[in-house]
Parts: C-alpha cells; sequence; structure tokens
C-alpha cells in the first residue's frame, strides 16, 4: 500500500477501489492544507487512486459494505505523514452505519458519500475547494449522524 519515496518528499500510496454486485468499497485522501480532495481515480490491473502525500496531516475517509440492508461503515480518521515517511493513525473522527445512499448537512462528507461508484464503474473526484467552517466541524467532531434516504 505504501513506498518511500524519500525523507522530505513524503510516501507513495495506492488505494484501491471497488463496486460489484453486492459490495463496494473506497477510501480518499482529503488535504487540510487545500481543503480538497486528493488524487486521481485510474485502471490498471484494479482500479485505485494513487496519491504522493508530503509530511503532513490529512484526513482518510473509508467506506465498505453491502448494497442491500446489510448496509456499510463510514469512516474518518485524522492520519500524519511523517517526514521519515511514516503513516500514522491520530484520530477517528467520525464513525457510522447506514443503509442506501444516506444525505448529511456537511457538504464534504455528503460529497464523498456521493461519489460511491457505480457497478465496476470508476470514482469520480470533484475538484472542489470546501470552506474552512465544512472542514472545522470535521476537525471537531461535530458531525450529526448520517440521515436515512428518503423512501
Amino acid at each position: 500500500m505504501s513506498e518511500k519515496i524519500g525523507a522530505k518528499t513524503g510516501v507513495k500510496i495506492s488505494l484501491k477501489f471497488g463496486s460489484y454486485t453486492h459490495h463496494f468499497h473506497y477510501a480518499l485522501i482529503f488535504s487540510l492544507k487545500q481543503r480538497k480532495w486528493l488524487g486521481r481515480a485510474h485502471k490498471g490491473t484494479t482500479w485505485a487512486v494513487e496519491y504522493n502525500l508530503l509530511p503532513s496531516r490529512y484526513l482518510l475517509f473509508e467506506t465498505d459494505g453491502y448494497k442491500d440492508e446489510r448496509g456499510a461503515s463510514l469512516k474518518v480518521n485524522l492520519i500524519e505523514v511523517t517526514s521519515e515517511g511514516e503513516i500514522k493513525s491520530l484520530k477517528c473522527l467520525f464513525s457510522d452505519h447506514y443503509v442506501g445512499r444516506p444525505s448529511h448537512p456537511n457538504k464534504i462528507l455528503a460529497d464523498f458519500i456521493a461519489m460511491r461508484p457505480g457497478y465496476h464503474g470508476c470514482l469520480h473526484i470533484p475538484d472542489t475547494i470546501y470552506t474552512q467552517q465544512e472542514l472545522d466541524q470535521i476537525l471537531r467532531g461535530e458531525l450529526e449522524p448520517l440521515t436515512p434516504p428518503e423512501e
């Protein structure tokens, strides 16, 4: 998953994603400094998003689960890339379980949920720059639970 690319240049990582008949999983890294999603999705032997991360702190958004009533889990972790090229998980800022495609008032979290790729599809990462207020809400751990989709 990770490869050191120099003490001052950080680390290179690749996060695989997929959406299959019943199951899906994906993870993305969010830049605290730039207030936007990083990486580009591409297809090699599998679908993946590749990153060259410099020493700093980032948010790691991850979801994994089923498309049916069993639902899925969603986690947001604060991570740090050290100057030695190590990745450390510092703190879990949000964790919830959901079914379907829930909504959320925080635009960053709502966009992450909406990015779920379709069946054998590609992940489309927007180039949106979010507000500091939206980011601070996540960093302070003040997110409300996910709202189930309307029937």
